[in-house]
């Protein structure tokens, strides 16, 4: 019914399985990663059957087609970079899957039906990776710069300079416009793909401190983000808002959750 009841789950399974085990885990390699893999799909599963109970409804998602299940081989000396921006990002069209890797950070690209992953040219020190619409461009963060980058090629394009390093969320929508937020505390912002000046929309209101991490809903007719205010202690109790383009009018869609996102399922 809540988070809390979700995090206690997750701390029941864990013990569970440590109680349970045959094996002494001490010295083990790679026993905490897999503990943390089998929790970290318990929660899914768990985050699912939440929102069906939410919901109080018992209908079912139709088959939709296959389902494709992948898996991110690095090699030797090769890593996924871990910070505070997504390092991961999946094509709308589900074909390809862009990280941010290595040291200093770079872009590889890597098709579904292929293991092996092939750097992005251009890309040296790209950080949160996201996709266009049509699945054929990548922005990211590098040099304190919003850029894209064609996957078939060529150089990449500076759309918009930040003050600082500290993007929080930008998604591209099928408008032909990149939507972002600049810094820890700012609102909205937007910048056509082939670049120009930035365009603010929204303000932060009374006891806002933040507007994250949009998602442009299909059509581009309106705007998901994170509102954080100064009354939270945990993001976790943040607010889902949504924008729309044509009026600018902000409508709340859920209280308490972050880092929204939108995906069409058909339902019996």
């Amino acid at each position: 019914q809540s988070a809390a009841d979700i995090a206690r789950e997750l701390t029941w399974v864990g013990t569970a399985r440590s109680d349970s085990s045959a094996q002494p885990v001490a010295g083990r390699t790679g026993g905490g990663r897999e503990r943390l893999a089998w929790i970290a799909a318990m929660a899914v599963v768990i985050a699912v059957a939440s929102v069906a109970v939410w919901r109080g409804r018992t209908r079912t998602v139709s088959d939709s087609g296959p389902v494709l299940r992948t898996i991110l081989p690095l090699g030797s000396g090769e890593t996924i970079t871990v910070s505070e921006h997504p390092s991961v990002a999946i094509s709308p069209d589900g074909r390809h899957i862009v990280y941010s890797g290595g040291t200093p950070p770079r872009l590889y690209l890597r098709e579904m039906d292929d293991p092996h992953a092939r750097p992005i040219e251009g890309t040296d020190g790209a950080l949160y990776p996201f996709f266009s619409a049509d699945s054929t461009s990548v922005g990211f963060l590098a040099d304190r710069s919003i850029k894209t980058v064609a996957l078939s090629g060529g150089a990449p394009v500076k759309l918009v300079d930040l003050m600082a390093p500290n993007l929080r969320g930008a998604a591209w929508g099928d408008d032909g416009f990149v939507y972002f937020t600049p810094t820890y505390s700012a609102g909205l912002w937007r910048v056509r793909a082939s670049g120009g000046e930035g365009e603010k929309l929204t303000d932060l209101g009374p006891g806002e401190k933040t507007h994250r991490f949009p998602f442009v809903l299909p059509g581009s007719k309106a705007v998901l983000f994170m509102v954080g205010t100064s009354r939270i202690t945990s993001f976790d109790d943040a607010r889902i808002e949504a924008l729309s383009l044509g009026t600018r009018t902000r409508r709340p869609v859920i209280d308490g959750g972050s880092y929204p996102q939108y995906v069409a399922m058909a339902l019996d």
